[in-house]
């Protein structure tokens, strides 16, 4: 009798094992076939002047993104994404007489990442993802452009208490918008706490470790961020930003520096009309300045791009915008620049902004976008202007 109990027993043991695997099998398999596809759509036709080339750059070129992401299997979730830009109609924008536009025809493995929400408050991811910090100035995805930069990396984000978030990022590969890479040895740490409704206080450290043919972007940035807004009243509001960084050499950088940013803007926000102005300062000391190699960098300094890399002179940017939404669905921007040297004080030119952005439909969007360089001491003459639609899904 004990040998048939036994017999039993091990028999129902293996059966709710053999359950169980049955069991997990269905809940993985329902994981990866109760996801979500994302698909994103745009053409964008760039349109370059620039003084010094025989010809004008015209892109035409189509973006297309189609990824998916899985749900959850005990809190692990993969997300796969491809990114392919053709050109399309025009496509002399290559050439050695043109200008550069940097959206070459490529095809990359955009996104393909493990993620883990099995902690309360937490997520994590380890692979090729995106990674965006505040308002792009240090780590950004380069969004404006066709394909966009990702890293190869390892990022935990913490919001453990109200108001409180932590971003802990390792990253070991840089992915380019042109298709290059670019091997690092980085870390990140990003600290923001809202301590009160109308204060955001955001701690930062950087350690950029580049390898290879780049170690001179090896850099440490340690800095604060102030931000916040109030209303003022039903119709108005006020808001600023306050900011201060310490750059200097890190890793193999053969140079030796301690170098200063700063930032600090005040907006005014009245029945739909915002008015804003700004001070930035990179600073330079005539052999080396602050460099933000990870940034969205086209988002700063003037959409004409000719501030890509700072002079070693560094820069001080002074501008002034306003924006206005005259219907719920178009956004309207001009935007000015003042640009002089930090360390010599030469002028460096100036520069006019105008954007217009209509959302005709949550996944259909139309703009256009226009941006005039004037130089001074510094560059030459530049013109640039887009038309896009974009549709996302």
């Amino acid at each position: 009798m004990m040998k048939s109990i036994a017999k039993l027993s091990a028999g129902i043991v293996v059966l709710s094992f053999a359950s169980s695997a049955a069991q997990a099998q269905n809940d993985f398999l329902s994981a990866i076939g109760s996801g979500e596809t994302n698909l994103d759509l745009r053409y964008r036709f760039e349109l370059v002047d620039q003084e010094g080339f025989e010809k004008e750059a015209e892109a035409s070129t189509v973006r297309t993104r189609l990824g998916y992401r899985t749900g959850e299997f005990h809190g692990l979730a993969a997300h796969v994404e491809f990114s392919d830009t053709r050109a399309i109609q025009f496509d002399n924008y290559q050439d050695a007489d043109t200008p550069v536009v940097a959206d070459p025809a490529l095809t990359e493995l955009n996104r393909a990442y493990l993620g883990y929400g099995g902690l309360a408050d937490t997520v994590a991811k380890l692979g090729r993802q995106r990674v965006i910090l505040d308002n792009h100035r240090w780590v950004g995805n380069v969004g404006w452009r066709q394909q966009e930069q990702t890293f190869d990396a390892a990022t935990l984000t913490v919001e453990a208490l109200p108001g409180l978030v932590a971003t802990y990022g390792y990253l070991w590969q840089r992915n380019m918008i042109t298709g290059a890479r670019q091997d690092q040895d980085s870390h990140l740490l990003n600290v923001s706490y809202e301590v009160l409704p109308w204060l955001k206080a955001t701690g930062y450290g950087y350690l950029l470790d580049f390898e290879g043919e780049a170690p001179g972007l090896s850099s440490e940035t340690i800095g604060l961020r102030l931000s916040g807004a109030n209303d003022v009243s039903a119709e108005m509001t006020l808001g600023y930003v306050l900011e201060y960084a310490r750059q200097g050499d890190a890793a193999d950088n053969p140079s030796d520096y301690d170098l200063d940013y700063g930032l600090a803007e005040l907006s005014l926000a009245v029945a739909g009309v915002k008015v804003l102005g700004g001070y930035e300062l990179l600073e330079g000391n005539g052999t080396n300045a602050v460099q933000t190699p990870l940034a969205t960098l086209h988002g700063k300094n003037g959409w004409a791009d000719q501030f890509l890399t700072i002079p070693d002179d560094g820069l001080v940017d002074r501008y002034a915008s306003v924006s206005a939404n005259p219907l719920e669905s178009v956004n309207l921007a001009l935007v000015y620049h003042d640009y002089k040297a930090d360390n010599s004080g030469d002028s460096y030119g100036s520069e006019f902004d105008v954007v217009a952005n209509w959302q005709l439909t949550p996944e259909f969007s139309v703009g256009a976008k226009y941006a005039d360089y004037d130089a001074d001491e510094f560059s030459v003459d530049a013109r640039k202007g887009w038309v896009y639609m974009n549709y996302s899904l």
